[in-house]
């Protein structure tokens, strides 16, 4: 029994101890400590004392009437068996103590009449006049303590002998201190014994207040030593906990492997009834992908192994992805990659390519630095509640702290936008505090903002032997980009790429204007000047020149009206040559007509219905194929009804030959029940379409010189191509069910079904899924049916398809290593060393399905496998059976992503030792007596201090020390114990156990 009690305290310690700095202390007993006397010294009587003195004040201080007579008689009888309130009895008439007690209380309400009375007097002569003693102050007691608005928990309070100075120690205090005022005036702060003095304090500006009858400490820190205090408008939080640095070497491999199996049956019924069926397993697929990172450095590559069927080989089955070096430059906002490049820029296409590339953009790693352009700042002589209005419209309202802040991330519309800030100043009086700020459209680029990248290398193209490439170093190849923000609302740069097939250069031109946002582009192209190898020149047509222009325009407006809730539309056009080339490597080797193009789109909302619609124009140059011009326009509206959305719309497509109408209508609703979400929904739409008769050249014959469409078209050099018209009515019905556990962790897993019916029951689809994750790999099943008739083939069909994939990961990042689920982006391992050694650690625990994302086992350490690039991402850190006698800082960490690398958190690498030793005197063993613990530095001044007590045979455990560190113990001044000062062995483990120590007294 002893046992257990001793390891229920030692954990209830290390908790206690892990979180806060404060004392264990019993309140009741030290809010009775200001009333002890000779006579009333023990708790219950003082408990009595103190309730009655407040019950008094506050009643007084609400407005209520003078008690009764009845209640005064009540209220003194209960006192009186109390004991608290005595007659005295020397040199007065006997009387019964009833009578007595009445006659004082009748003579104190006669001097006091009004409520205001009571108000103007203090505590002590409220107290003086309510029981005719003063009262007993004490030197040392605990207090609420609120620093600058912010809860710090409590505290210890030691006023010197003539009250007129108190000291305190708070390590939140500190920290809050560290993190607001300005380096120079936080040196001054703290005393030199390492506590926080009252009268140090009001010398340096704090307002200190301590309410020794409530047993609360504010203190108000003077705004002007306080650093600028920055805020985020966006909303985005500040990261908590410590912060994980990337491992200096790290490494990751997924691996997954998919198979599938097939099964189909045909039923044919004329020219006779058959059945024929075929069974057949899919190939094995196995997919590899993987990221080594040293120093920074990240190296890439993926590969994918196919089984072989037939007469394959495995060789012919092993495929290779791009293999790329990169390296991430913070402090530059820039990129540099290495290896497989090559891409999509905007309208130009540089193909795959082997080479270098640099990318500088200053959003790349930090989202929230543009917007830092548009701040406010405003000075705050004291705590108070600030407005800020956008455009005139209240935003939000704020209680902020005294000092110097700073807003940023003030969002608005696209132009000039006015924020207004109302703070009160010194006098309370509101005043305005206004900024103006011009907004762009998010996709421009801020005045002096620039973004740019360079690509360089040879062409790539794959070759018939496994995993590898073939590069062309005879096709070298460049592609450079560059954009600059001339002002908030216009960017503008160039775009080129070179080689031998392609030379093109252009123009960019991004606009944020009040009719929306605007792009730009213009490139030309032209084709090679030398065609082939030899040294003639050979001319080419003179308007050899490619061009490409597009206009894209789109713009919102809110709220034009209290009918139209929003206004949105875009207009779009653009023109290309018969010569364009987008292609880096690839010459253009086809004919293609010059053609440009229109198209608009409007869409609002109004009285809760969606609208909106659409009109293009292609404009083609005359030919026997191709009209002048093809027409696409149509409509659709949209109403949602309790949960009912219903949707409507018509298109149509008119060409020079063909057109065709469509119309349609479809109704979805969505549920759902506990887990499950079911989704119903169908559409129903009729196509009309016709194709007239045309002519096309016989290819076997030549066309005459004197050939007249018109009357000529039915010689032997042109053939008819037949039209046709007719039109369709497509029906759809399907029904969706999907149910999940809510997330990722270990155990978790989600089912989906669907089923499908389309023009009629002899079109069925329907399929099933599964997924579940364990906690080195995952899971995942599919199975698909589907039954059709086809009219044209005379038959039906049957199709089965069955598929499975398991998925897994190799983790390792500076000697930890884990297999886990596949990693996404980067990852972090948590496991424990030394004084932890054997706990379990859990990473991210999920109280509403007490479950974690992944924990720690004999497969390797507990991971986080989904750690994005550039951004916060917190790992929660649990464990549920660490042994006693270690310590753990905090529980929760932080990691700022970085590209496809791995992090490492070893817990338990900083010893701490559990103590324990029993005191006592020439009396015997000190029982419930309060302690204090100080740490102590090399010039044993005070680095840190927290309290507990003896247990009731002396005692004392405390938890969190650190071995080779000396602390001092001291004592409540009423014991007149001396301190003790007592070090802990550099070797101690995590339990220790000193000799009994014998105290002395003062």
């Amino acid at each position: 029994m002893k046992t257990a009690c001793f390891v229920f305290l030692a954990l209830l310690l290390l908790e206690t101890h892990a979180q806060s700095d404060t004392a264990l202390f019993d309140a009741d007993y030290y809010l009775t400590i200001p009333w002890q006397t000779a006579a009333d010294s023990t708790p219950e009587m003082q408990r009595i004392l103190r309730d009655t003195i407040l019950a008094l004040i506050g009643r007084e201080k609400m407005g209520y009437k003078r008690p009764t007579e009845e209640e005064i008689r009540q209220l003194l009888k209960s006192l009186s068996q109390e004991g608290l309130l005595k007659a005295e009895q020397e040199g007065k008439e006997q009387k019964s103590p009833e009578n007595s007690l009445k006659t004082e209380w009748e003579e104190r309400w006669k001097k006091i009449q009004k409520k205001e009375d009571l108000g103007s007097m203090s505590p002590e002569d409220l107290f003086l006049a309510a029981f005719k003693k003063e009262r007993v102050r004490a030197h040392y007691f605990m207090v609420h303590f609120t620093g600058d608005g912010k809860n710090l928990g409590n505290t210890e309070v030691s006023y010197d002998s003539a009250f007129a100075d108190f000291t305190f120690y708070s390590i939140p205090f500190s920290q809050y201190l560290d993190s607001i005022l300005i380096p120079s005036a936080r040196s001054k702060i703290n005393g030199t014994d390492g506590l926080f003095h009252s009268k140090q304090l009001k010398d340096f500006g704090f307002e200190v207040n301590l309410n020794e009858w409530v047993y609360e400490l504010r203190i108000d820190l003077p705004p002007e030593i306080k650093v600028l205090q920055s805020m985020n408008f966006g909303g985005t939080s500040e990261p908590r906990g410590t912060q994980i640095k990337p491992a200096f070497f790290s490494f990751y491999a997924n691996l997954s492997a998919r198979e599938g199996f097939n099964y189909n049956n045909y039923r044919y019924y004329e020219p006779s009834y058959t059945k024929e069926y075929d069974y057949n397993r899919g190939a094995i697929y196995l997919d590899m992908d993987g990221a080594m990172a040293l120093g920074g450095f990240v190296l890439e590559s993926s590969y994918s192994l196919k089984e072989p069927q037939g007469e394959e080989t495995l060789k012919e089955n092993i495929s290779r992805g791009d293999v790329r070096l990169v390296k991430d430059f913070y402090s530059l906002s820039s990129r540099l990659t290495l290896g497989d490049v090559g891409g999509v820029s905007n309208l130009m296409i540089y193909e795959s390519m082997a080479g270098i590339r640099y990318e500088h953009n200053e959003r790349m790693f930090d989202h929230s630095r543009p917007v830092r352009s548009h701040k406010v700042s405003f000075y705050l002589p004291r705590a108070s509640q600030v407005e800020i209005h956008i455009d005139g419209k209240l935003n939000r309202r704020l209680f902020l702290p005294s000092g110097y802040h700073e807003i940023y991330g003030i969002t608005g519309h696209s132009g000039l936008n006015t924020v207004q800030v109302f703070v009160p100043d010194a006098s309370g009086t509101l005043k305005e505090v206004r900024y103006d700020f011009e907004l762009g459209d998010g996709r421009t680029l801020f005045k002096g903002e620039s973004r740019y990248s360079l690509t360089s290398g040879i062409m790539r193209s794959p070759t018939h032997r496994p995993a590898t490439f073939k590069y062309h170093t005879d096709e070298p190849g460049l592609n450079a980009e560059y954009i600059y923000g001339l002002f908030h609302s216009l960017s503008a740069g160039f775009l080129s790429q070179l080689s031998k097939q392609n030379t093109m250069m252009g123009l960019q031109l991004l606009s944020s204007n009040p009719l929306g946002y605007t792009e730009l582009f213009g490139l030309v192209n032209a084709d090679s000047l030398f065609l082939g190898k030899q040294l003639s020149l050979k001319h080419t047509d003179s308007s050899a020149l490619g061009k490409r222009v597009e206009l894209r325009h789109s713009v919102y407006i809110d709220r034009p009206s209290e009918y139209l809730e929003n206004l949105n539309f875009s207009l779009s056009g653009y023109f290309q040559s018969s010569k364009y080339n987008p292609y880096l490597f690839r010459p253009r080797d086809y004919a293609s007509d010059n053609f440009a193009g229109v198209f608009g789109n409007v869409s609002t909302a109004f009285l809760q219905t969606y609208a909106s619609a659409h009109l293009g124009v292609s404009f083609y140059k005359e030919s026997e194929y191709q009209g002048f011009t093809d027409w696409l326009y149509g409509i659709s509206v949209s109403k949602g009804i309790y949960g009912l959305s219903l949707t409507a719309n018509a298109t149509s497509n008119v060409g020079k030959y063909y057109t065709s109408y469509s119309f349609s209508i479809g109704a979805f609703y969505a549920f759902g029940i506990d887990k499950h979400r079911i989704r119903l929904s169908g559409n129903l739409s009729r196509q009309y379409y016709n194709m007239d008769s045309y002519y096309v050249k016989n290819l076997d014959q030549n066309e005459p010189p004197d050939f007249d469409y018109e009357t000529d078209y039915e010689g032997d050099e042109y053939m008819e191509i037949p039209g046709y018209s007719g039109s369709r009515l497509y029906k759809r019905a399907t029904l969706d069910w999907s149910w999940s556990d809510g997330g990722r962790n270990i155990g978790g897993q989600s089912y989906s079904a669907n089923v499908a019916i389309q023009d009629n029951l002899g079109n069925v689809y329907s399929g099933f899924a599964a997924r579940h994750y364990f906690n080195r790999a995952e899971i995942g099943v599919s199975s698909n049916f589907s039954y059709y008739e086809n009219p044209y083939g005379n038959r039906d069909t049957r199709v089965l398809v069955i598929g499975g994939r398991v998925a897994t990961s190799f983790m390792f990042a500076d000697g930890l290593w884990a297999f886990g689920r596949p990693v996404r982006q980067g990852f972090v391992l948590a496991d424990v060393n030394n004084s932890l050694s054997g706990s379990t650690v859990r990473v991210n625990y999920s109280a509403a399905y007490n479950t974690d994302y992944s924990r720690s086992g004999s497969l390797g350490a507990a991971y986080q496998n989904n750690i994005g690039n550039y951004g916060v991402n917190t790992i929660n850190i649990r464990l549920s059976d660490m042994p006693i006698g270690a310590w753990v800082e905090q529980d929760q960490y932080y990691a700022i992503g970085a590209y496809k690398q791995g992090y490492a958190l070893r817990l338990g690498n900083d010893v701490r030792t559990f103590m324990q030793v029993s005191l006592k005197d020439e009396r015997g063993f000190l029982s419930n007596i309060y302690v204090a613990i100080f740490q102590l530095d090399s010039k044993n001044k005070i680095t840190n201090k927290r309290a507990t007590f003896t247990a009731k045979d002396g005692t004392l455990q405390m938890g969190n020390l650190i071995p080779g560190e000396k602390y001092r113990l001291g004592f409540d001044p009423s014991t007149y114990i001396k301190d003790i000062e007592i070090e802990i062995p550099k070797d101690a483990g995590p339990f220790l156990e000193l000799p009994t120590i014998t105290v002395e007294r003062e």
